[in-house]
């Protein structure tokens, strides 16, 4: 995978020459090593943990699951910043009227067409890891909700502490899965973006020479865009915080409503009372004249 950007970072820099190296692979120590070990460390202060072991194997597992989206999310700005260099160099060509135009936009195209590809490869190795984070963090969310109200209606004061550390677990997957959104959000509508800006280039061609051509037309015609997906099952994008928030509300109030001690024993007075006596009935078998 990093040979294929490789391979974009040489076309894209025979296209422009002007334009600046690239970055393959971003990585933000604060982001991927920091952020996790110190919500590891505040959750098993704060008496979340019961042993020194539980505690150190959470803060592996919060930096296994750190590393996995901070790697992916650093493919994933690079490809953003392609299309971001793409959008830029086909705004500069609309004004400009070099003979050298036409050609310069089918690199262009073939080129956004690779990293489209690339994309995609991308997806395919990462949607696994993807599925089994996003869905441990959308249910540690929930857990860690319904524990923070829990602790916080108990008088308790041992409990009332556990909220803290509950709420920065909360925090922590939140913010996992929206730097993960933002990422597969911007390079779908930095793809989108380029793909309007050839159109309207197309349409603006006094020469006629761009909607004739074959390869611009089939570009446009494919909707070649990023979308990157958890094996199919949902999109990476905005509209799963949509979905995400919106089940996470119902399931918690159907697990508060539940969750609630009920003694209705205590305070209702029976209105009805049931014996093991009978009473015979008498029968008569005999039928009046």
């Amino acid at each position: 995978m990093v040979h294929s950007l490789d391979t974009l970072q040489i076309i894209f820099h025979k296209m422009d020459g002007e334009m600046k190296k690239i970055p393959i692979q971003k990585k933000n120590l604060l982001e991927i090593f920091c952020v996790p070990i110190l919500c590891g460390i505040l959750f098993c202060t704060l008496g979340n943990t019961a042993t020194f072991a539980s505690g150190i194997i959470m803060i592996v597992f919060l930096l296994g699951t750190s590393l996995c989206c901070g790697q992916f999310n650093a493919f994933v700005d690079t490809v953003t910043e392609f299309f971001l260099s793409s959008v830029k160099l086909l705004v500069r060509m609309r004004h400009e009227n070099s003979f050298k135009k036409l050609m310069i936009v089918e690199k262009l195209a073939d080129a956004v067409r690779h990293l489209v590809c690339t994309s995609t490869k991308m997806n395919t190795v990462y949607s696994q890891p993807l599925l089994i984070t996003v869905s441990h963090c959308y249910c540690s969310v929930m857990t860690h909700l319904y524990f923070v109200y829990l602790n916080s209606c108990s008088a308790d004061y041992s409990r009332i502490r556990l909220v803290y550390g509950d709420s920065i677990i909360v925090v922590y997957n939140v913010f996992l899965v929206w730097r993960m959104l933002r990422s597969t959000g911007m390079a779908y509508h930095k793809s989108k973006e380029f793909n309007t800006l050839l159109y309207q280039l197309m349409i603006e061609d006094k020469t006629n020479q761009f909607i004739h051509n074959d390869k611009l037309r089939l570009h446009i015609s494919m909707k070649r865009e990023v979308v990157f997906t958890a094996c199919g099952f949902f999109n990476l994008d905005y509209t799963l915080v949509h979905s995400m928030i919106a089940s996470a509300t119902t399931y918690l109030v159907i697990l508060i409503q539940f969750g609630q001690p009920v003694n209705m024993a205590q305070d209702l007075r029976p209105h009805v009372v049931f014996t093991n006596s009978t009473t015979p009935l008498p029968l008569s078998f005999t039928t009046p004249l």
